[in-house]
């Protein structure tokens, strides 16, 4: 299972704009796009928590960054990918080539990886090979074609009939 989370993603401006996204363009032709996906809430900690532990964040112990002590009690993805024999990984908050590297190890398990990439959170950083403006006008959209360009990097490294993979949105 791969699941890339990127941190302010938003399916309007990269979807609604001539931003250069031939490998998610790719993912959504050949799967499945949800267009109307909603989040639990409006801050990546409120909103990671709802989607590891299926509940609202009131119900897990997080109320805020100052007040983020998990409940032992509450089961989550990961425990349940473990108790199942997977291999849990996580990268944050950049794409590169650590997440290759790991993706190259051989795995006698199945697995679960979760990115969580920061690279269209504010301030956006573009990196100099997609500041050409065929990458798109605004920061942002050059942002998104270097996403885009890592997520083929990744795609690559992996067997797509036997991983689901899914991008997705913070809040």
């Amino acid at each position: 299972i791969l699941l890339i989370l990127v941190d302010s993603f938003n399916h309007r401006k990269i979807f609604s704009q001539d931003t250069l996204i031939p490998e998610i363009d790719k993912l959504v032709n050949n799967g499945v796009y949800f267009s109307q996906a909603t989040s639990i809430a409006d801050a990546t900690l409120l909103s990671t928590t709802g989607l590891f532990t299926g509940l609202y964040p009131f119900k897990t112990g997080i109320r805020s960054p100052t007040k983020n002590l998990l409940n032992k009690n509450i089961r989550t993805f990961f425990s349940v990918l473990e108790k199942e024999g997977y291999e849990n990984y996580a990268f944050r908050p950049t794409l590169g080539e650590k997440i290759l590297d790991q993706l190259q190890k051989k795995k006698d398990k199945p697995w679960f990886l979760f990115i969580h990439p920061h690279d269209l959170h504010q301030p956006i950083i573009v990196p100099e090979e997609f500041r050409d403006e065929k990458f798109g006008i605004s920061n942002y959209e050059k942002a998104s074609a270097s996403v885009d360009s890592w997520i083929g990097k990744i795609i690559n490294q992996i067997n797509l009939n036997e991983t689901l993979v899914v991008i997705t949105g913070d809040h």
